[in-house]
């Protein structure tokens, strides 16, 4: 007689051949290294054809101007060059032809193509006006020179606080961002491959054979596991993605991504797979219809839609910092909020271990409710297994 061991691992090795011989998983892969590699190139070559930006000058001009444009380039980040034009229409038509970012005539003042409140290039004009309107008054005042380096370079006071927490860089904002999307797009797929393929079974009845030589236990420990793999082996194939992307572009994954995230985000998607797919496995045993799986899944997919929606509106700073930490104690919601959380310096690492712990404590003792359900649950064919009979089976056999 084989060990229960070997047992779990046949039927891992059995789900790990059948899923990844699929075509979906070839395509849901391919897609998900595309949109990897896109999300690291796509935004780099943007950056890189919009880095300089050409303002328009109308001559004559007085030359404080081109420094007043510098002065406001180098507080927005913007790298710029300057092209002169004749008259105002020549610079008006670079401008509307895309050819110039904005343009400046002294009689006209600054010109934009699209005058809107908040965006990049209005923001700019505003900028550089300011700094302009600086460059006249210095000059109507007729400074010496020593007077006007004083007044343009003065000497700032410190600032200092009582403890001091590292910044989030938008780097590792967008790291975060990226590792929430790809944990909640993982455990969606990989826990709805879970109970399809436990429903599958059932309504074929092949499970009926199964079980002639597997117990439930065996059975259900070893379909997670062996879609886990699957799901682990499509993490890291994203992953080489990325990597590949970065150093494509000049960058390294530690450039761009804490060195925490790199490790805690791994840990936490095993974590959050073990608890998700748990319960996908017992809720796929409910029932003997594929068209009848998504309903029974909604309360089991319910937290992890808020953990993944509260992580995007924390990262976004749509919700408070406290209200953050209390929801990644919560098993279920924790994979996707700790992490992040950790990454920002928002939480310590002893803060990220006890929410770990807690979820993994809920894994296990929802891992023995799962059992119970499936046993109870898995030959039943025909209507959806209601929570009553459910209870009276589970009470009759502890």
């Amino acid at each position: 007689m084989k060990t229960r061991l070997d047992k779990v691992t046949l039927v891992a090795a059995r789900e790990i051949r059948q899923r990844t011989s699929s075509r979906g998983f070839r395509v849901a892969t391919a897609i998900t290294m595309l949109a990897a590699l896109a999300y690291v190139l796509v935004p780099h070559l943007l950056a890189t054809r919009n880095s300089v930006k050409v303002i328009a000058l109308v001559k004559p001009y007085a030359a404080s101007v081109p420094k007043s444009f510098e002065a406001a380039a180098a507080v927005e980040g913007f790298r710029i060059t300057f092209r002169d034009f004749a008259n105002t229409a020549a610079a008006k038509a670079a401008l509307d032809a895309g050819t110039a970012y904005l343009a400046y005539d002294a009689k006209t003042g600054l010109v934009v193509k699209t005058l809107t409140s908040g965006s990049a290039a209005t923001q700019f004009a505003e900028r550089v006006a300011v700094e302009l309107g600086n460059a006249d008054a210095l000059a109507e005042a007729r400074l010496s020179p020593t007077q006007l380096a004083a007044i343009s370079h003065p000497h700032l006071p410190a600032i200092v606080g009582l403890t001091h927490s590292p910044s989030s860089q938008p780097a590792e904002q967008k790291a975060a961002t990226f590792e929430s999307v790809l944990m909640y797009i993982l455990l969606s797929q990989y826990g709805a491959w879970v109970m399809l393929g436990v429903v599958e079974e059932k309504s074929t009845r092949v499970i009926e054979v199964l079980l002639a030589a597997l117990t439930p236990t065996e059975l259900l420990i070893g379909k997670i596991v062996g879609i886990g793999t699957v799901a682990v082996i499509h993490a890291a194939l994203v992953i080489v993605s990325l990597i590949v992307g970065l150093f494509a572009i000049g960058s390294s994954p530690t450039q761009v991504v804490s060195g925490s995230l790199l490790i805690t985000a791994p840990i936490w998607f095993v974590v959050g797979y073990g608890f998700y797919c748990t319960l996908f496995g017992a809720v796929g045993s409910t029932v003997s219809r594929t068209e009848d799986a998504q309903a029974a899944s909604f309360p089991v997919a319910l937290p992890m839609l808020v953990g993944y929606l509260a992580t995007l509106f924390t990262l976004g700073g749509s919700v408070p910092s406290a209200v953050s930490i209390a929801l990644s104690m919560v098993p279920g919601v924790s994979p996707f909020l700790a992490p992040a959380l950790y990454a920002l310096h928002e939480i310590s690492l002893g803060t990220m271990a006890i929410s770990m712990a807690l979820s993994i404590i809920a894994t296990l003792l929802l891992a023995k409710l799962a059992v119970k359900i499936y046993t109870a649950s898995i030959l039943r064919i025909g209507a959806r297994v209601r929570f009553g009979e459910l209870r009276r089976s589970i009470a009759s056999n502890p």
